[in-house]
């Protein structure tokens, strides 16, 4: 058994108590070389648990976190910026949010609190261009936007099974 910053007796073979001054807990260095860390084990501001994995330059790359009391994990490209987050959202539904290489918000999957998916596709600012989803009547819809945003052309179904197509001239 291994304890490490804890005065008590330890809860596993190998026990962490990490710094309360700065949450750190463990850290991993690559060929022994301590400017090179590639994984930190640690608590969040919050207290719950953190793990990152780090490129050679030490930029995070992975991270998976709780956040709100639900799991979370970020891919990073190279420079460290966020380009992907899965996550458990506040409707304890899932969620995947694909970034462009602005970190505009490229591509998003989700769910409603009543367990209907929903799929909507950005532009490059970011802006909700393409939504398909199940509506309340558990009906599929698909609606495009123009570049105003404003909706161009809806498909969905009825309640009694029929297409509908509406498409809107915004001029």
């Amino acid at each position: 058994d291994i304890s490490v910053g804890s005065t008590g007796a330890p809860s596993a073979p190998v026990t962490i108590k990490t710094d309360p001054s700065d949450h750190a807990g463990l850290d991993v260095y690559a060929d022994g070389d301590l400017g090179n860390k590639i994984l930190t084990l640690k608590a969040d501001s919050n207290a719950a648990g953190e793990i990152s994995i780090k490129d050679t330059a030490g930029v995070d790359s992975v991270k998976i976190s709780n956040t709100s009391s639900r799991g979370q994990v970020d891919l990073y490209d190279d420079g460290g910026v966020v380009r992907m987050t899965a996550e458990v959202d506040s409707n304890e539904q899932g969620k995947l949010t694909l970034k462009d290489s602005s970190a505009n918000d490229s591509v998003k999957l989700s769910s409603d609190s009543n367990r209907r998916g929903t799929v909507s596709v950005h532009d490059s600012a970011g802006v909700i261009r393409m939504t398909a989803l199940v509506d309340s009547n558990e009906q599929g819809e698909l609606t495009l936007k123009d570049s105003s945003a404003n909706e161009s052309i809806k498909l969905a179904s009825d309640s009694n099974k029929r297409g509908v197509v509406d498409i809107y001239d915004a001029a």
